[in-house]
């Protein structure tokens, strides 16, 4: 991994942070570190916004997220989970780590996860280079 290029491009306006891996890109935006100040209320009213939105959330989290009201979460909630094993994840980050990761069969880049990261790019870029 520490081989691996900056080749991930973070989606915030007038941001040239690049990232090796989707899971880095995340962590940079629910840290509140993009100088766009695109943050982790937008990817999360995001993640509930596509239409795969079940595959990856747990639905009583799903109307928080498109108020952007995430702030009732505690250090115990789960709202993410993997679409193939269903383990469960406290940030989008985390799920996006997982299935970077090789102890998962869901792929970073396998359906639902890549429309995913696409419906993020384009909600905040208007384009999407995955």
């Amino acid at each position: 991994m520490s081989h691996k290029p900056r080749m991930i491009n973070c989606p915030g306006q007038g941001c040239n942070e690049q990232f090796k891996i989707y899971g880095g890109l995340l962590i940079h935006l629910e840290y509140g570190s993009c100088v766009s100040g695109l943050g982790h209320l937008d990817i999360n009213k995001s993640a509930a916004s596509v239409y795969q939105w079940k595959k990856f959330i747990d639905k009583a989290y799903r109307q928080e997220f498109l108020r952007m009201e995430d702030d009732y979460l505690s250090s115990n909630d789960q709202p993410f989970k993997c679409p193939e094993c269903d383990k469960t994840f406290p940030k989008l980050s985390s799920l996006i780590q997982h299935v970077e990761s090789p102890s998962c069969e869901q792929g970073v880049l396998d359906w639902p996860i890549r429309n995913l990261l696409r419906w993020i790019y384009k909600k905040h870029q208007g384009w999407s280079p995955i």
